[in-house]
């Protein structure tokens, strides 16, 4: 593989680790819509629900966590293409 085509790679894996936060959120969201809604059914108490809550919050955790990694990776990758452009 050409070190464009590895630098372009790096760059995408930097764009999605960067949106993290996002991708971590929207299961959240979805679980408590879920949480709510079974809830309001006269479904499953407070207790019942608690690993689904966790579970949304520890992904919204780790997208926050791989969020730096990826804009570290965005730019060094986007200034690397940058130089190769260049010479």
């Amino acid at each position: 593989m050409s070190r464009k085509t590895i630098l372009t790679a790096w760059l995408v894996a930097g764009i999605v680790l960067a949106l993290g936060p996002v991708l971590g959120t929207l299961p959240t969201m979805l679980g408590m819509v879920t949480a709510f809604r079974d809830l309001d059914q006269g479904g499953p108490q407070a207790a019942d629900l608690e690993g689904s809550v966790r579970l949304g919050m520890w992904l919204t955790i780790a997208g926050l966590l791989v969020c730096p990694v990826g804009i570290m990776i965005v730019v060094v990758s986007a200034m690397k293409l940058q130089r190769n452009k260049n010479e």
